[in-house]
This record gives structure tokens, sequence and C-alpha cells, in this order.
């Protein structure tokens, strides 16, 4: 039988397992993304880049700098 100590360690470690999860799938992800489109169009104003290819080739560029890109197939 579990006791009361043993049950809310559990609840902690729990708590703690899902806020990582949530932390590494969602905010940080979102966090990149956002960022990397600054600095996609900021790199794309210093170029003269005018064309969505370039700007979109700048924006892969930094998610796969910061680990987070994945390709289409």
């Amino acid at each position: 039988m579990i006791k009361i100590n043993d049950k809310w360690l559990i609840i902690i470690l729990v708590l703690i397992v899902l806020i990582f999860a949530f932390w590494w799938y969602e905010w940080r992800p979102s966090h990149y993304i956002r960022a990397c489109q600054y600095w996609a169009v900021d790199r794309a104003k210093a170029t003269h880049a005018s064309s969505y290819d370039q700007v979109n080739y700048f924006f892969e560029k930094c998610l796969r700098e910061n680990g987070i890109y994945f390709s289409k197939y």
C-alpha cells in the first residue's frame, strides 16, 4: 500500500514531468519560431532580399540552427 507521503511524491514528479513536456513541446518551439520570424525578416532586409523564397530560406536556417526544423517529408 502506498503511504500518503509517497502519493505526494508521485504527484509532484508527475507535475514536474508534465510541466517539462509542455515547455519542451509547446513553449520552446513557439518562442524560437517567433524569434526566427523576426530574424529572417531583419536578415532579408539587410541583404535586400525581397522574394518569399529568400525570407523562407533564412527562416528555415534559423529553425535548423535552433534544432526545431522539421521537413515536410
